[in-house]
């Protein structure tokens, strides 16, 4: 059974491997990032007169380091599709691990796969991707009794790695520790130090290296009714149409006929189950409490309190048991394996739609030449195939592969990256909104300093369209044009 879940869950993965864009919104600004630190030196690129790396600034490094790596070895396009393909394959083998520590069976693993193309997947949040799945593996490591010091320094190197990915990793596990020891599993926990240490050291670097660093921002709490209504759009939230409500439902169908008769609502269950296992019952309704508590943004973070939504899934198929499999097997078997069917023929249909529209992008990159200075005044965020707003952050594919500077990029604007803009930088700073407000666009201002714009609209006239006595229009294709800009009625 272990075999099947592998291989379904690699299969699940596989359009990263395959299809040349996925839509994942911040994925293009990763994209250019490592290839900044891959490249910064080399003279095509024209990235050393206004970028500087920062490895010593911030933790949050995992997914770079992992692509930094697989570019000694391979493509930098086919490093990156790797990187890709392990944070999406990291959640469900997080899942089988801690499955097989809790002593239930690999068939629940299954239930993981719904939840691989999740939101914060579609937000193109890498780093928090391999969090989670890394977590699980700490988890699973934690509640398995020490075998020695190779499993030690393996645990130990789990959550170093969590430490390097994401802070929402790292409170995830500790979170498990404290419930489980609170639940009695003190000895076996006394035997992780090493780990534990780990876990201690990486939040206090965390903090360390945060503070100061955030930039000034505003408290705001999303009202009640509304994260009611979103909390569904919070777990999957991505392809148009019904498609994921009815995956959802399905999913949250089969987990309830495998988990009724398992579930601790009775003080004898409760008192049949270890205290790791107690944990990850637990886990669940504190996610989802913290989702409907927490504020929206503060003055330190921002999206504070939507992921909780998705980790309360998360943490369902844990407290399913194996009652449902022993009594009607061929009934929980063939729910399990319809959902992940379901689950592989709705990723890869509407994986392939976004990238074949999103393909159109390529004959845009053909017209730029290298080193360009860019900016993109996106109006149509979405498309016809995603509500996740993909197309967000598009132009950054350009700076990673014909390298140059853009605008609204994530150096500068985040510091958790390993990236600063250099010193004698004459890059002048973007609108802190220009990706949200392309109506906003002045050529006057900050924008006299690009020399080609890229606009996306479903319809062009009015706004979406640049004056032709400052542009040349290079590529018109809607929804994509491209203009080049004038100096003294010549182009630049």
């Amino acid at each position: 059974m272990r075999r099947l879940v592998l291989a379904a869950s690699a299969l699940l993965a596989a359009p990263a491997l395959v299809f040349a864009y996925l839509p994942m919104t911040d994925l293009p600004q990763h994209w250019a990032a490592i290839r900044i630190l891959l490249s910064l030196d080399d003279p095509r690129f024209g990235f050393v007169a206004h970028y500087v790396p920062a490895w010593t600034h911030t933790l949050y490094v995992l997914p770079y380091a992992l692509a930094l790596g697989l570019a000694q070895l391979l493509p930098f396009e086919a490093a990156m599709r790797g990187v890709t393909f392990l944070s999406l394959l990291v959640y469900p083998l997080g899942v089988l691990a801690l499955l097989r520590a809790l002593g239930k069976p690999a068939w629940l693993a299954l239930l993981a796969l719904p939840l691989v193309y999740n939101r914060a997947v579609f937000w193109g949040a890498l780093q928090f991707d391999f969090s989670l799945g890394l977590a699980l593996l700490a988890c699973a490591q934690l509640a398995t009794p020490r075998r020695g010091w190779r499993s030690e320094w393996a645990a130990g190197a789990t959550c170093a790695a969590v430490v390097l990915s994401n802070p929402y990793g790292v409170m995830l596990v500790i979170g498990f520790a404290a419930l489980a020891f609170t639940f009695g599993e003190r000895r076996g926990l006394a035997q992780h130090g090493l780990p534990l240490g780990v876990l201690a050291a990486g939040v206090a670097a965390w903090l360390w290296l945060g503070t100061g660093s955030f930039p000034p921002g505003e408290f705001y709490f999303e009202p009640l009714s509304q994260r009611l209504a979103n909390f569904d759009d919070e777990i999957l939230g991505g392809y148009r149409g019904h498609s994921e409500d009815l995956l959802l439902t399905a999913w949250f169908a089969t987990w309830l006929l495998l988990a009724h008769a398992s579930l601790p609502f009775t003080r004898r269950r409760w008192r049949a189950l270890t205290p790791a296992a107690r944990a990850v019952c637990v886990l669940p309704v504190l996610c989802a409490g913290l989702y409907f508590v927490l504020p929206t943004h503060t003055a330190y973070a921002k999206a504070v309190h939507f992921r909780f939504a998705l980790l309360a899934a998360a943490w369902l198929p844990f407290a399913a048991g194996s009652d449902a499999l022993v009594r009607r097997p061929r009934l929980s078997r063939a729910a399990l394996v319809a959902l992940a069917c379901a689950t592989l023929v709705l990723a890869w249909v509407q994986l392939a739609r976004f990238d074949r529209e999103a393909r159109t992008f390529d004959t845009v990159l053909a017209h730029l030449p290298e080193q360009p200075k860019l900016l993109a005044l996106t109006f149509d965020r979405n498309g016809r195939v995603m509500r996740s707003v993909p197309y967000l952050h598009f132009l950054a594919y350009a700076q990673a592969r014909r390298g140059g500077v853009i605008a609204a990029s994530f150096i500068g604007e985040f510091w958790q990256l390993p990236l600063r803009e250099a010193p004698g930088s004459d890059r002048p700073p973007s609108p802190a909104d220009l990706a949200w407000r392309p109506q906003d666009f002045a050529p006057d201002g900050f924008g006299a300093w690009y020399d080609w714009v890229i606009v996306r609209a479903r319809k062009f006239g009015g706004r979406e369209s640049l004056s032709e006595a400052r542009y040349d229009l290079v590529f018109d294709a809607p929804p994509w044009r491209l203009y080049h800009a004038r100096t003294g009625g010549r182009p630049k």
